[in-house]
């Protein structure tokens, strides 16, 4: 099974979507019921059979995650030696995301996890009242962690020793893909819309609402979403390209694109430094690639693992 096909099951399509046309999704306030003005208290959860070696304690650390087994494999990054493995008894693991301080955040379907760098236990569990999460992003200003699930987005505000606030809820009636944060605390989703045709919609910092985006560049089948330091990187599923883009308002300019060599497909890749690290699919199977950033071209690494999914690079935190 493809990333394509993994593609699918997130926006409950079987097609590929061509063009930037289509109908804008339908876009509902912040649920009512969901006021961050409430604290929940973090659970702790055991991952069964999950481990990791001391010496991942201390050096950056590369998660892939591996979608139909339910594990999370931990590398040295650079590296690439295998340190570790997270395990997740009866749930799926999808797309991955981290924040400054080298937490990881995990989408086990149907709860967000989240693990400090290097650890082999969550330390806290967040509940997505919109269903299981699929893709994540954190926001570097705040430290905010937004949810993409099949119903919307959850986005979720930290508080002290690993409490988090109520997940405030944006209900989305559209078939979504990724999310991501920009540098400046600009929140972007994408996906298809229900007659065909890329979307995307943007909710500003301190917004109240998503409203929609256009680029100046067409996209063909949604993908990834992540900020460069200097663009917002979105991902083409259709060739494996990675198109950046500035924003003014609700107008993205493509700022340049970039070819990955070598995949069909490539999934929830993530962009650390002069490398875009991302799960890919080909005929022979799938596997992660590292590849330059912004230039693209062939890979310069690459790493042998089962339906590989999303991918986060956790920063030692000293």
């Amino acid at each position: 099974m493809s990333i394509s096909t993994h593609y699918a099951v997130i926006i409950g399509a079987t097609a590929a979507f061509a063009g930037c046309s289509g109908s804008p999704p339908t876009l509902t306030a912040p649920s009512a019921t969901s006021a961050n003005t409430s604290v929940a208290r973090a659970t702790h959860a055991q991952g069964r059979a999950s481990w990791m070696l001391p010496e991942a304690q201390g050096r950056d650390l590369l998660y892939v995650s591996s979608k139909y087994s339910a594990n999370v494999y931990v590398y040295t990054f650079p590296g690439a030696k295998l340190v570790g493995g997270l395990s997740f008894s009866g749930y799926y693991s999808w797309g991955l995301c981290s924040n400054k301080r080298g937490h990881v955040f995990i989408t086990a379907d149907p709860v967000l996890y989240e693990y400090p760098h290097g650890g082999a236990s969550p330390i806290a569990t967040l509940s997505d009242p919109l269903g299981g999460p699929l893709e994540c992003s954190v926001d570097a200003t705040t430290g905010k962690v937004a949810a993409l699930t099949s119903g919307g987005v959850a986005v979720f505000k930290p508080e002290r020793n690993h409490r988090w606030h109520l997940a405030r809820l944006y209900t989305l009636q559209q078939n979504l893909a990724y999310v991501g944060y920009d540098g400046s605390g600009n929140l972007f989703v994408d996906g298809a819309a229900t007659t065909g045709g890329f979307f995307m919609l943007e909710l500003p910092r301190n917004g109240n609402s998503f409203e929609n985006v256009t680029l100046d560049k067409s996209i063909s089948i949604p993908g990834n979403i992540q900020w460069d330091g200097k663009y917002v990187a979105i991902g083409d599923q259709n060739d494996t390209v990675i198109d950046r883009f500035s924003f003014a308002g609700s107008q993205g300019t493509s700022a340049g694109s970039l070819t990955l060599k070598g995949p069909q497909e490539i999934g929830q890749f993530w962009i650390q430094g002069n490398l875009v690290i991302g799960p890919a699919y080909k005929k022979s199977g799938y596997y992660v690639g590292y590849w330059p950033y912004p230039d693209g071209g062939a890979a310069s690494k690459i790493l042998s693992q089962n339906e590989t999914w999303g991918a986060t690079v956790s920063v030692a935190h000293m």
